[in-house]
């Protein structure tokens, strides 16, 4: 008892002299002394500070509460920052004492003109109190908060207000929802709508940091507490977290951004774990409808990321679910842009992808009969025949040697696209661009699937429906001849290649090594480029097996290496060391 009276002296001597420096600091302001005085009082902060570390519990919170009502608002901060401080530390607080710090505290929320820093600043500090208060109490005291978790949320509401305070503001209710649990949820309708406004400030990105993370924190807290009752909020909530994590993604560089993308994604899957889909999927249709109508397109990508998370638990493909996923595909015949394109459609494709890898085959493959139906029954529809086949190249690399029993499917059509968009064959009646990128999605979904097949797809029949369309791309200058010589070395040759190796017969290679072979006689120096190039990878791809070949092939070589123009001869004589050292051999003798 007579440490304690010790202490209580010493704590009030010490308040006494930060009054009376306090003044000091106020009476010296703008004077030379000012310096002196505002350095004193620091000093008297931190001889308080230690103080309180000493004072036994019931005597802190005896003092705490006669400062709250301390006519100087500096001595109040302090009191509140010093039972901050003590709320953190490992020592218990007596729970009815400190129950009782409720009222004054939720009077400072209230009663502040929050237009002065000095009030701004214990408003800010009275709401972090009671934000630690909750975490110790609430959860078993909830209705003593009801008039704590109101206050807070009326400072949310407000329109105009120092971030610092709306940092501290949102983190309250925050705190308080996660720890009143079912309590809270009566008052969603209050909260939920000015912390989802805050969320979707166009200025929020450029704030700073601190009201940017603490109301993502608080978002994360009411999210992880309350998932399940969110949905009268969930698509306009759903719409600025993705426009949020767009922005974000773009500075993801930024080290101090990095705990909010964090938080943001652990947002985004404890919504597509928790949110059954039945309530997720029209709160996700709702939301991109906002996305794209707004041209918020960043927000796309998250957004169907979120979609594609939620499949991983299982799912069924629902008629509401494959609708929306087509509606989602056909973005492209509406995009003014290809950046817009380029925003919105690989994060559908990319959830279309998540979604079969959970179907069973009987699901899956009328779905891709319908997404076939859907991009070609209509009648010839560039826009969804591109989307289509980079879908199509999506599932053969995700599915791999699973995707190959349901390409026979789409092989009569590729050749049919492919010969449709070959300039050496066709007049092109389409946008030229769309062709160029048309005939790159088959060519690519094809390799694709002849990448991954390890049970020889390609038979005869097969065989003879692809190999002239894709052997004639050789030709197709389509979009220049910068673009066709690209085109032939990353897709075209690799694909004729791949598709030897999946035939695996070498009726079928005669075959298909002759028609390359003529094109070596195109009169298009280009044309003949790429077919010595391609029978160079083909051979080196068959290895030993080629050699049957070569008495067919070495008759055009020799005509290549005497061939008129400079860079095919050149070309010509290194396919000749390329094979040589391929096959194992000279060649020199067939010649």
């Amino acid at each position: 008892q007579e440490l304690e009276d010790t202490f209580q002296r010493m704590f009030e001597g010490i308040l006494t002299l930060t009054q009376i420096v306090s003044k000091q600091v106020d009476t010296n302001s703008g004077q030379p002394t000012a310096k002196y005085w505002k350095s004193m009082l620091n000093i008297c902060f931190d001889v308080m500070a230690k103080v309180n570390a000493l004072l036994p519990g019931d005597m802190f919170l005896h003092v705490v509460t006669s400062l709250l009502d301390h006519q100087l608002i500096s001595l109040r901060v302090k009191a509140l920052e010093l039972l901050n401080w003590r709320l953190q530390q490992a020592r218990p607080l007596d729970s009815t004492q400190l129950l009782t710090l409720l009222a004054p505290l939720v009077s400072l929320v209230r009663s502040v003109d929050s237009s002065q820093t000095e009030t701004q600043l214990m408003q800010q500090t009275a709401l972090m109190s009671i934000k630690f208060l909750a975490r110790q109490l609430a959860a078993e005291h909830p209705s003593e908060f009801h008039q704590a978790f109101k206050a807070a949320t009326k400072v949310v509401k407000k329109r105009t207000i120092h971030d610092p305070v709306l940092a501290s503001a949102v983190l309250c209710v925050g705190e308080l929802c996660h720890t009143l649990g079912a309590h809270a949820i009566v008052s969603l309708p209050d909260f939920m709508p000015p912390i989802i406004a805050i969320l979707g400030n166009p200025s929020l990105l450029g704030s700073g940091e601190l009201l940017l993370l603490s109301v993502v924190s608080a978002v994360h807290k009411i999210v992880d507490s309350l998932a399940c009752f969110l949905s009268p909020h969930l698509p306009q909530l759903l719409q600025q977290l993705c426009v949020l994590s767009g922005n974000c993604a773009v500075h993801s560089d930024n080290p101090k951004l990095q705990p909010v993308i964090q938080k943001i994604k652990s947002i985004r899957q404890k919504i597509s774990a928790d949110v059954p889909l039945r309530v997720l999927l029209p709160a996700v249709a709702e939301s991109y409808t906002q996305l794209t109508s707004s041209s918020q397109l960043a927000g796309v990508s998250p957004l169907f990321s979120l979609l594609g998370e939620s499949f991983k638990a299982g799912t069924s493909l629902t008629p509401e679910l494959s609708t929306f996923l087509l509606s989602a595909l056909d973005f492209r015949s509406q995009a003014t842009s290809q950046a817009e394109v380029v925003a919105v459609e690989p994060a559908v494709i990319a959830a279309i992808i998540a979604l079969v890898f959970k179907l069973s085959e009987s699901s899956f493959r009328p779905f891709y009969y319908k997404m076939f139906n859907w991009a070609f029954q209509s009648g010839a529809h560039q826009d969804r025949s591109i989307t289509f086949y980079r879908l199509t190249c999506g599932l053969a690399e995700g599915l791999k040697g699973l995707f190959v029993s349901f390409a026979h499917y789409i092989l009569k059509n590729a050749a049919t696209l492919l010969d449709a968009n070959n300039s050496s064959k066709e007049e092109i009646e389409w946008d030229e661009a769309k062709s160029v990128e048309l005939v790159e999605a088959v060519l690519k979904a094809l390799h694709t699937v002849f990448v991954h097949d390890a049970s020889h797809f390609v038979n005869k029949e097969r065989f003879n429906t692809l190999m002239q369309s894709i052997v004639d791309q050789l030709e197709n200058v389509l979009g220049g001849e910068k673009q066709m010589e690209s085109r032939t070395s990353d897709l075209v040759i690799p694909c004729l290649t791949q598709m030897a190796v999946s035939a695996a017969d070498d009726t079928l290679w005669k075959q298909l090594n002759y028609q390359i072979l003529l094109k070596t006689r195109h009169n298009h120096s280009k044309v003949r480029i790429g077919g010595v190039l391609a029978v160079c990878e083909i051979a080196k791809k068959l290895g030993e097996e080629f050699l049957p070949l070569l008495p067919e092939t070495v008759p055009f070589l020799a005509e290549l290496l005497e061939d008129e123009d400079e860079d095919v001869e050149k070309t010509s004589q290194r396919v000749v060391q390329e094979l040589e050292a391929a096959l194992g051999e000279p060649i020199s003798k067939y010649f």
